[in-house]
Parts: C-alpha cells; sequence; structure tokens
C-alpha cells in the first residue's frame, strides 16, 4: 500500500526529532503523520513507544496493537518482505523503564505482566529481529565454518536473518547471505545501512574492542548507531566494529562507509585534549567554567559597554521601567525610548550575545591564548574521524582547483588538494562538513567527495590569495 506523501514527510520529521531526543516533537510528528494517514503502521509504532518512553503505558498498548493489527492484514510473503523498523533507543537515558511500566496502574492488582510481546522488544533486543531459526544456528555445533550467522539492516528500513557466506576481504563490496531455504544470492553494500554478525572470520578483524572508541554514527536514512570502533581498520568499504550493547549475540557489525552520512566520537573535545596532554585538567575545568559565564553574560552589560554608559545607568533604567508598569518591554526598547542607546548599537549588542552564547570551546581556548589553532583542530580530527591536513605542505595543481568553480570554493571556503582514483580531496574548515557533501559533490565530476579538515586561517588566507578579486590588479 503506499503512503500518502504529507504522511511520510511527518513520519520523517518525527524520526528526525526522535534521533534528537526531541519525544513530544516526535510524538506530534507521528500524530500528524497518523492524522494523514490512519493505516500508517509504522508511525503508530513509533508513537507508541514514545508513549512508553513518557510512562503513558495505555496509550502506547492501544497504539502498538493497532500497528500489530495493521502490520498483521499483510499477506505473510508482504510482511517478510517489507520486514520492520526497529526504532534506535538508548537505553542508557531511560534509567527507570521497569519502573514506569510496572508502576503505571496500581489498581492493577494481580494483573499478570507478559514481557514476552512486541511492546517489550526494544527492551530486550539488540536492535535486532532474533528468530528461532536464527538462534539455533548459533549454537549449530555442525553449521559449516564458512557460514556466519548475520543481520541484515537495509537502507529501506528492511531487516533479514541469514547466513552469510562469502569469504571476507578487504574489498568486500557485496556479500552472499542464504536466507530462509532461498538459496544463496548476492546483496550488495550499497542497499544496506548496516550489517550484525554472531562471528567472523579469522584474521577478518581485531579479537577484541581494546583501543576502540565509541562512536556515534549516522547512516543515510536517518538511524543512528552508537558502536565501538577499532583503529585498525583494514576493509576498504566498511566500518569494522563492535557492539556496544551488553551480552550481544550479534557482536560484530559492519557499516557500509558509502552509507555513513555523520561520524564522530562520543568523547567530549575537552576530554580527547586531556588524552593528547595538550591541556591540564586545572587549565581546563577554569576554561569550562569561564566558558559558561560567558554564554550567561547578561544582555545589558553588553549594551553597555557598546553604548559606552555605566551599567548602573542601565539597571536604574529598567528599575524605572519595572516601577511604572512598562512589562512586557525589552532591555533595548526600555533604554531606547530612555535615549541612552541607538538601534545601531542595539543591533550590535545583540549580535554580540548571539556569538558568545553559540561560541563553541574550541574557539574559546584559541581566544584566551591557552591553545593553538592547529591543536584544537587536531583534536576536532580525531573526534569527528577526519584527516587533519597541514595545508602548507599540500601541493595543488590548478587542473584539481578547476574542479570546483572559484565562487563556490570562496563562499563555502573549500578547496580541491587531490584526485585519487573516484575520489575528489577536498579541504574545509568544518568538522562536520555534511551540509557541503551534496554541494560540492555535484560539481566534483568524481564518484565521490572525501573532506579533509585544515586550520581555518590557513584555508582563508589561501583562498583569498588564489582567487583574489580581478579589480584588485587594476586599482
Amino acid at each position: 500500500m503506499m503512503q500518502n506523501d504529507e504522511a511520510v514527510q511527518s513520519f520523517r520529521q518525527g524520526m528526525q526529532f526522535l534521533h534528537a531526543d526531541r519525544l513530544q516533537e516526535a510524538l506530534q510528528s507521528f500524530s500528524r503523520a497518523i492524522a494523514l494517514d490512519p493505516n500508517y503502521a509504522a508511525a503508530y509504532r513509533n508513537r507508541g513507544e514514545i508513549f512508553n518512553l513518557l510512562g503513558r503505558v495505555v496509550e502506547a498498548n492501544s497504539d502498538l496493537q493497532k500497528a500489530k493489527a495493521l502490520e498483521g492484514s499483510m499477506t505473510g510473503s508482504s510482511v517478510r518482505k517489507a520486514g520492520r523498523k526497529v526504532k534506535k533507543v538508548d537505553l542508557k537515558s531511560v534509567h527507570s523503564i521497569y519502573d514506569d511500566l510496572l508502576a503505571s496502574d496500581p489498581r492493577a492488582g494481580e494483573a499478570r505482566l507478559e514481557f514476552a510481546g512486541e511492546l517489550y522488544d526494544y527492551v530486550f533486543s539488540d536492535d535486532t529481529l532474533e528468530s528461532d531459526n536464527l538462534l539455533s544456528s548459533l549454537v549449530d555445533e555442525g553449521a559449516p565454518s564458512s557460514h556466519f550467522p548475520s543481520i541484515l539492516e537495509y537502507l529501506d528500513g528492511r531487516r533479514e536473518e541469514g547466513l552469510i557466506t562469502k569469504p571476507f576481504g578487504p574489498d568486500l563490496d557485496r556479500i552472499v547471505l542464504e536466507s530462509d531455504g532461498q538459496g544463496a544470492r548476492t546483496v550488495s553494500l550499497e542497499l544496506l545501512s548496516c550489517v550484525r554478525l554472531a562471528r567472523v572470520p579469522e584474521g577478518f578483524g581485531p579479537g577484541d574492542e581494546s583501543g576502540g572508541q565509541v562512536e556515534v554514527i549516522e547512516t543515510i536514512d536517518g538511524n543512528i548507531y552508537h558502536e565501538s570502533i577499532h583503529p585498525e581498520q583494514t576493509l576498504k568499504n566498511v566500518l569494522f566494529g563492535f557492539s556496544t550493547k551488553k551480552d550481544s549475540r550479534f557482536r560484530y557489525t559492519l557499516i557500509p562507509r558509502i552509507s555513513i552520512r555523520k561520524r564522530y566520537q562520543r568523547r567530549q573535545l575537552g576530554q580527547i585534549l586531556l588524552d593528547r596532554k595538550l591541556i591540564a585538567w586545572e587549565v581546563l575545568e577554569q576554561a569550562l567554567a569561564e566558558h559558561d559565564e560567558l554564554k550567561k553574560v547578561k544582555f545589558g552589560k553588553i549594551i553597555a559597554q557598546h553604548a559606552g554608559i555605566l551599567y548602573s545607568a542601565v539597571e536604574a533604567e529598567i528599575q524605572r521601567a519595572y516601577v511604572e508598569n512598562r512589562h512586557g518591554m525589552k532591555v533595548g526598547e526600555i533604554l531606547l525610548n530612555a535615549g541612552l542607546v541607538s538601534e545601531a548599537q542595539i543591533i550590535a549588542a545583540l549580535q554580540q550575545q548571539e556569538r558568545l552564547r553559540t561560541k563553541k570551546l574550541g574557539q574559546f581556548l584559541v581566544e584566551k591564548g591557552i591553545l593553538q589553532e592547529r591543536d584544537i583542530y587536531m583534536a576536532l580530527a580525531e573526534k569527528f574521524r577526519m584527516p587533519f591536513v597541514e595545508l602548507r605542505q599540500q601541493k595543488v595543481t590548478r587542473t584539481v582547483l578547476a574542479r570546483l568553480p572559484g565562487e563556490l570554493i570562496r563562499k563555502l571556503h573549500v578547496l580541491p588538494l587531490d584526485v585519487r582514483e573516484e575520489t575528489l580531496v577536498v579541504a574545509t574548515l568544518l568538522p562536520e562538513p555534511g551540509p557541503l557533501c551534496e554541494v560540492v559533490h555535484r560539481y566534483a565530476g568524481t564518484r565521490n567527495v572525501e573532506f579533509v579538515l585544515v586550520q581555518p586561517t590557513h584555508l582563508k588566507n589561501v583562498i583569498r590569495v588564489l582567487f583574489r578579486p580581478q579589480v584588485e590588479g587594476n586599482s
């Protein structure tokens, strides 16, 4: 059954809110999708799970039962084909989930609770659909050593259980899967967001995650994975990691690189700086306190500085407005009416307040002279898993520079550096260049684009020299 386009859009918005932990907004989006399409099973299911997280168990039961009924109305084959997409839930943030469920109705008396139903799937699951057939294959002593129990998670939301039979290698780009007695068939990595494995071939990768870091990986279908990624990566097309779920039967994960939209370490920047011994804890602690205070500076103090007036004069005028019952007026309006500041000074103060509130810790540490820009950007490159490049050491040809229009380079602050096989290497000052990907790829003329991180001042200066406006030469 085709879904209503507007309902699908609302559902996708709900998923985005869900991954951002904005549950109320996700709830509204899923409700809107249901209003537009009353037969939208996935919207009922996700809304039901949010109700569960919010402790609204009666509504959760109603929605989940509705979703189950709608999915059950499909034919057996279509259900298997469509699969069921399980919402990613960070269980670490749901400390009281059992208390919420058990205490939801104190009048329940001796009513027995069943934990085996789909209502509790997300509590016990490892983001997998572990069928009896697959579980039996895990303990089957006679299973061929070349068969690897797995769960494939597709970009279109389907999940499929089976045995991977094709040997793995450095250039892995497809796998051979046997499932449900259908025989072997080939599945391209381009169709997948994740492959979960119960075991891997000997020598395929490190046996444990020692030395790895937990990363947050977002795939192009909107799914978010928390995986421990080992630093020694030998596979070209997939990222090899370990599940962060304890006692998971599917311990190993493969995430196709082509499906990754964004990845970054869960470690904070400050922790990386400490681990790299770039800053002492006492210095960082003091800087964090100052950085936090900076974001709390009152607008009155900022505008007093811009207007060159005493802050006491600002406070006196605000107090006068309060006494005169001029409620609802903003500080800027009060001071403007009193003739203490101009509109231009108010605008400038507002802009400075916004800069202070959004100032990143790294920028603050550089401005304070605590660290150099290079130190911060090397740490950011580590956090966001991007190569860091010293721009001064690069040699770039005019042919490579011509891969992107000069106006685009100046506007986006990007710079083509090299072409490796079918990949254009592009320098950027953004640790998260996601918004640039589509635009740059449109002009790149190559199949892939790889972003590398460079120091902002170096990049801006190089672009300024390379693409100096022609009018300067005629002045």
